[in-house]
Formats: C-alpha cells, sequence, structure tokens
C-alpha cells in the first residue's frame, strides 16, 4: 500500500485553490505499517473558539519563517504533537482546497514510524489517535452527522471510529487521496 502511495503521489505539484486567500497546510501522516497503515489524526480541545471538539490533522497558518507550505505543515505537526520534521518522509502534497475558514488548506502526505507516541504538545489540542486506513475505505462506515451551521442543522457525510467523529475538511482530505491513489471509489454521501 504504501509503495503505491509513493509512487502515486511524489513529485505532484498543483496550484492554490485561491491563489487571494491565505494559506495553511496539513499533514497527512500514515504509519509505516505495510499491512495496515494508520492515519494520525487529532481532536482540537473544547476550550477553543474555532471548530472546538473536531478532528482534523496537525497543521496550521503559513507564518513568514516558514520557506514553503510543507515548512508549515512540518512546523505545526511539531507544535502541536512533538512530531520532529525528520521523522516524516514526506511523500508529497495532495489537491489544496478551500476551508469553511476562507483558508487555503494545502493537505501534504507523510510516512511515519507506527512506534512513535505522539501527544498533544499545545493546548489546542486534547487528543491524538489514529485510525486505519482501510477503515475510510469501507463505504459502509459512512455515517450522518448533524452540525449546526450559522443558524441551520445540515447532516454532514461522516465516520465514526471509536467514538471520534471524522467529517468536514478532514474527512474530505482523507476520501480524495484513497481515491485518487488506490481508485478507492468512496462517495461521500449518506446512505
Amino acid at each position: 500500500m504504501l509503495d503505491h502511495l509513493r509512487s502515486s503521489i511524489s513529485g505532484h505539484e498543483y496550484d492554490l485553490a485561491n491563489p487571494d486567500l491565505p494559506n495553511s497546510a496539513v499533514l497527512m501522516a500514515l504509519t509505516n505499517c505495510a499491512s495496515e497503515p494508520e492515519v494520525l489524526l487529532t481532536r482540537r480541545a473544547k476550550h477553543m473558539s474555532r471548530n472546538p471538539g473536531e478532528v482534523c490533522f496537525p497543521g496550521g497558518k503559513w507564518e513568514e519563517g516558514d520557506a514553503d507550505l510543507l515548512t508549515t505543515a512540518l512546523r505545526e505537526s511539531h507544535e502541536e504533537v512533538g512530531l520532529l520534521p525528520e521523522w516524516v518522509e514526506v511523500v508529497g502534497g495532495l489537491q489544496p482546497i478551500v476551508a469553511r475558514s476562507g483558508l487555503n488548506v494545502v493537505p501534504y502526505v507523510g510516512i511515519i514510524d507506527t512506534s512513535l507516541e505522539l501527544l498533544p504538545t499545545s493546548d489546542e489540542l486534547d487528543k491524538v489517535f489514529r485510525t486505519p486506513l482501510s477503515f475510510f475505505m469501507d463505504e459502509r462506515n459512512i455515517r450522518p452527522y448533524r452540525h449546526n451551521f450559522n443558524g441551520t442543522e445540515i447532516s454532514f457525510p461522516s465516520f465514526v471510529y471509536e467514538g471520534y467523529i471524522i467529517w468536514g475538511l478532514t474527512a474530505y482530505i482523507i476520501v480524495d487521496m484513497i481515491n485518487n491513489v488506490y481508485d478507492a471509489g468512496v462517495e461521500m454521501v449518506i446512505r
């Protein structure tokens, strides 16, 4: 699985979704277990004013000291979960997307050692956990998630793994990657 991932996205470059918006980057870190890679995910702390309690990738806004957006993703991953940049085998970037917050989000994929014990190192997060990549390839795991968006309750497709609700941009990026790399054919629809 990981060799196919490496050959599929290595060297791909994409234009920003909207060059007029501020930029951010996230790291989709996969463990190096060849038989069952896992996706590293985090949960934002409940006290955060934006997106409290939501599952996300490590990442954040580009800062002036960042050489590029990959540097941003690696810096934020170190700040948030203690993942040193040299522990990441960077595979490549994925298609950027505009988040509901009005930021360009550039996802990068990296491979990390499965033995790493990562913990939140920022008060922005309250949990670091892993989910098998294969879990997202099974459409039977897609569930409706109701969320109040600007005063209206809307139902979104989501994945629920061990009590964690994975939805929105995070779920979209995972499904986009597995569909493009593994031709998984997963449709983010509520059944």
